[in-house]
């Protein structure tokens, strides 16, 4: 969430790639002014207090076109670490027990093995910790972290499949207009 006095990059526009800090907020209509980013030239009426004349000054930028850029590690901002973690600590346990798992669903399914043995076989399998269930695992972007909106095939999100498309690291990506 962008906040008042926050770094920023700016990710689309004619300033585009540039940083700034966060001087003001329009919740209402979902903009913020960022210091000497997007500068308009405005015509002032001379007053007692003030001179007249032209006067550059901020404009508001949607907060779409804005990222957070964190301090200690001068990255954009992107999903928790912690999240992040626990998702490749549940891939490791599912692949370190799908032997077992596999096996003991098999012998669950078999309708030819004695009912207590199957049931014997349920208990087994309900005792395997929850997060060694493939199910379990969230497929995540690969380069932000972000679990939704992600490309299997990729392994990206969209926006950063968007992002990449648009620097041209991606041959054969081309972005269309109409």
């Amino acid at each position: 969430m962008i906040k008042k006095g926050l770094k920023v990059i700016v990710l689309a526009g004619r300033d585009k790639k540039k940083e700034g800090e966060v001087i003001e907020i329009d919740r209402k209509n979902n903009r913020a002014k960022v210091k000497e980013i997007n500068m308009v030239k405005k015509h002032v009426k001379t007053t007692k207090e003030k001179k007249g004349g032209i006067v550059s000054k901020e404009s508001f930028v949607h907060i779409s076109n804005l990222k957070i850029i964190n301090e200690k590690k001068k990255t954009t901002k992107m999903a928790k670490l912690s999240s992040i973690n626990k998702n490749n600590k549940r891939i490791k346990l599912s692949d370190k027990l799908y032997k077992k798992r596999t096996e003991l669903k098999k012998i669950v399914m078999n309708k030819k093995i004695s009912l207590e043995e199957r049931f014997k076989a349920q208990q087994k399998l309900s005792k395997l910790p929850r997060n060694s269930a493939k199910i379990r695992v969230m497929n995540r972007c690969q380069i932000t972290g972000r679990p939704h909106g992600v490309y299997r095939k990729l392994k990206i999100s969209r926006i950063a499949l968007r992002q990449l498309g648009l620097q041209g690291k991606i041959p054969g990506l081309v972005k269309s207009s109409w």
